[in-house]
C-alpha cells in the first residue's frame, strides 16, 4: 500500500465520519439518490423487467413492472415525484408482499418496509392502488425532499393513474414466467 493510498483511505474514513455527525435534515439532501441514475445501474435491469412507464405529469410518473428476486417475484410499481422514489409497492404474495414509502428518517441505514395483511396478489394490488390514490399526498408530505412535499394531484387524475397501474400489474400477471422460467431466473442471481 503507497503512502497516497494510506492517506487516502484515512481522509475517506475521516470524512465519513464527518458527514454521520451531520443532522439527519442535511444528510439527506447532500446524498440524494436519483431514480434516474438508478435505472442506468445493472441491479434495475436484473431484478426489473418489462417496465411500463405511466406518465402523470412532467415531475411525476409510475413504473410497472415484473420485479424478480431470488426468493420471490411478483408485479410491482414505483411511484417517482421529482426524480425520487416516493413509494414502491412489491406484491410478492403472502408473507412476502410489501411497500416503501420514502419518509423522513432519523437513520440513513434503515428501511421502511411495510408488509400487506392481503394475502393474495390480487389483493395486494388492490391495496396499493388504495395507497397510491388515497395516501400518497400522506406520503410525499413526510417526504425529506422540499420539493416533493410541494407535490399535489387532482383527485381525478389520481384515480386514472391508479387504474392504469393496476390494469398494467395484472397484465404483469397474466404474461408472468412459468415456474419452470423462474427457476432459471433463481439460477441467473446465483451466477453473479
Amino acid at each position: 500500500m503507497t503512502l497516497f493510498t494510506s492517506v487516502g483511505a484515512i481522509l475517506y474514513s475521516f470524512a465519513r465520519l464527518l458527514f454521520r455527525q451531520l443532522p439527519a435534515s442535511i444528510r439527506y439532501r447532500l446524498r440524494r439518490d436519483r431514480y434516474s441514475e438508478f435505472e442506468k445501474s445493472p441491479q434495475f435491469s436484473r431484478i426489473r423487467q418489462n417496465v411500463c412507464r405511466i406518465p402523470v405529469n412532467d415531475h411525476s410518473f409510475v413504473d410497472v413492472f415484473w420485479k424478480t428476486l431470488p426468493n420471490s417475484w411478483g408485479p410491482a410499481a414505483s411511484v417517482i415525484v421529482y426524480d425520487q422514489e416516493i413509494m414502491r409497492f412489491d406484491c410478492l404474495g403472502a408473507g412476502k408482499g410489501h411497500y416503501h414509502a420514502s419518509l423522513f428518517q432519523n437513520s440513513l441505514a434503515s428501511e421502511l418496509r411495510l408488509f400487506f395483511p392481503e394475502k393474495t396478489l390480487d389483493q395486494q394490488i388492490d391495496r396499493s392502488v388504495f395507497e397510491l390514490t388515497t395516501n400518497l399526498y400522506y406520503y410525499t408530505q413526510r417526504s425529506p425532499y422540499p420539493e416533493v412535499r410541494t407535490f399535489q394531484l387532482e383527485t381525478e387524475l389520481l384515480q386514472k393513474v391508479g387504474e392504469q397501474m393496476r390494469q398494467k400489474m395484472n397484465e404483469c400477471v397474466l404474461s408472468s414466467p412459468l415456474p419452470t422460467e423462474m427457476s432459471q431466473i433463481n439460477h441467473r442471481w446465483n451466477d453473479d
